[in-house]
């Protein structure tokens, strides 16, 4: 079932890219308040910042923030697709776990159900911090949490007083409750981690 992005909201997909990987990994989530297209070169901007200050920390050194790819609304089924490239290099240090294991966040709303919550899946956790049941060390969790609730807050503040772009959850067609997009609440780090088998190649 195709996903529904009504006009004024976008599906970005934060795209990275780590040496040696010929693939690159994705994190999506859904936005509003775009602006006009004018703004979606500044709007891209705007959220790799935020990911720069928050997320990039933990990216490996090796790593980068390659792009931001938005599908805006546009009130016909064919979202507009656009792609801003960057490249942001990871702060991160240390030895993490192979990039089929991923930290999970769970996307949190106010919707009552499973059509309330989403998922969002980011590698490079930090091998030393993980246990052999993939249970992540309780400091270091925190610290996650921390960072993605600033990512959280980033968007639904924006750079600046009354230009924010806060998150919200997409819905597929004949989602259960409908598919009016529902606002994140909440990003919640899982204290275990979660496997992808797809990145196993």
């Amino acid at each position: 079932m195709a996903l529904v992005i009504p006009e004024d909201y976008a599906a970005v997909a934060i795209q990275m890219r780590r040496a040696g990987d010929p693939d690159p990994w994705y994190v999506t989530y859904g936005i509003t308040n775009l602006g006009d297209p004018t703004e979606y070169e500044t709007l891209a901007g705007d959220i790799s910042a935020y990911w720069e200050d928050y997320i990039l920390p933990f990216l490996p050194a090796d790593s980068t923030l390659s792009g931001v790819q938005l599908r805006i609304g546009t009130g016909s089924p064919e979202p507009l697709t656009l792609f801003y490239p960057f490249s942001i290099a990871g702060s991160g240090s240390g030895t993490t776990l192979p990039q089929n294991c991923a930290l999970l966040v769970t996307k949190t709303t106010s919707r009552p159900g499973r059509t309330g919550k989403g998922r969002m899946f980011w590698p490079c956790v930090q091998e030393s911090e993980v246990n052999g049941l993939g249970l992540i060390d309780g400091s270091y969790r925190n610290t996650l949490q921390a960072a993605w609730d600033g990512l959280l807050t980033a968007h639904a503040e924006g750079s600046s007083p009354g230009v924010a772009h806060p998150m919200f959850l997409l819905h597929n067609e004949g989602a259960p409750g409908g598919t009016n997009p529902t606002e994140i609440t909440g990003l919640q780090v899982d204290p275990v981690i979660s496997t992808q088998r797809r990145r196993l190649r």
